[in-house]
């Protein structure tokens, strides 16, 4: 299918018109990149969150008080 659309620009469109269509198509492909990139990136640090919030450590606070030792869960 590229070839075939690379032939009709050539083909028939002005040299103009071809050019800008090459420009465009070019900014348009670096932003694509560059928000595939970002959406990459943000996907990672969900994961990042998810895994520390199902990997929480349960927290013990040992400790004494007036009445005696006792542990605590939190």
């Amino acid at each position: 299918m590229t070839r075939l659309k690379r032939w009709i620009i050539d083909r028939f469109l002005p040299a103009w018109c071809r050019s800008e269509l090459m420009d465009e198509n070019r900014r348009l492909a670096e932003k694509i990149e560059k928000q595939a990139a970002l959406i990459d990136r943000l996907n990672a640090y969900i994961d990042g969150l998810q895994d520390a919030l199902c990997r929480q450590p349960r927290i013990v606070i040992n400790g004494g008080d007036a009445h005696g030792d006792h542990e605590r869960n939190i």
